[in-house]
């Protein structure tokens, strides 16, 4: 585990003891019913946020910015030196996962005629919430808590192709991962304005700007600054290259 850095490897890496303390608080009488094992799973998420408040009150700002941050969620930090870490519980996670799709199936019927049906439901529920914890702690861990978006696919997927889980446990991961990668994209593209600047912003600035057009050079040596909330005027005669200039300040750097 040393390789592991920063809140995500830590998350990761208490995954197993916060699971399994969850399990062995809800199971009584040698049965785990799904309320008590939901309810145990909220106090004890409650309890937890109730530290993470704790480390805030006494960390630095430094650390206060990236626990609020990671908390938050984002893909921007989602890189490749964070795969060897979350790489093991997705596999895992990924391959077990289609082995329990039949028994799945038969559990969906109910916990009974699962049991009629030759299925052990306890065996088969302390397997899957494993299962479950390792994919989720592999989504959260470089993503925060923005990985719980996934939750939607598998029920959509459901809606649209039947509840047959050999399909829906593959499907749900692929469509899972392109619906992660599109909707934040798409959703950051129509409906998030774009931020205002500030006066005094720096919206456009150029420093020893040279333009030639064809063998002509045309500008030389430019300095101009343009700012939020000043008004820039370029007084000139015709043919003095303000339009140039004007092209030159908006056009990438490779192109000027």
């Amino acid at each position: 585990m040393a390789h592991r850095a920063g809140l995500g490897g830590a998350a990761l890496d208490r995954v197993p003891e916060s699971v399994l303390l969850v399990y062995a608080m809800s199971r009584s009488g040698g049965r785990t019913e799904v309320v008590t094992l939901i309810l145990t799973g909220i106090a004890v998420n409650a309890f937890a946020g109730a530290l993470i408040g704790l480390f805030v009150f006494f960390a630095d700002a430094a650390a206060v910015n990236r626990i609020t941050f990671w908390q938050l969620g984002s893909l921007a930090r989602s890189t490749w030196p964070k795969v060897p870490a979350m790489l093991p519980c997705a596999v895992i996670g990924l391959a077990v996962a289609p082995l329990y799709a039949r028994k799945l199936d038969l559990l969906s019927l109910g916990e009974r005629p699962a049991r009629h049906l030759g299925v052990d439901v306890e065996r088969l529920r302390l397997v899957l919430v494993l299962v479950i914890a390792l994919l989720t702690a592999a989504a959260v861990s470089v993503s925060g808590i923005i990985g719980f978006v996934g939750l939607v696919v598998p029920h959509l997927l459901r809606m649209a192709a039947g509840p047959g889980h050999r399909f829906l446990i593959p499907g749900s991961a692929q469509a899972g991962r392109l619906g992660m990668k599109s909707l934040p994209r798409l959703r950051g593209r129509t409906a998030t304005p774009p931020p205002a600047a500030a006066p005094g912003d720096v919206l456009a600035e150029a420093e020893g700007l040279h333009v030639r057009l064809g063998s002509r050079e045309v500008l030389r040596g430019v300095d101009i600054v343009a700012r939020a909330g000043e008004v820039l005027v370029l007084v000139g005669l015709n043919g003095a290259s303000k339009s140039t200039l004007l092209s030159a300040l908006g056009a990438p750097a490779g192109r000027r």
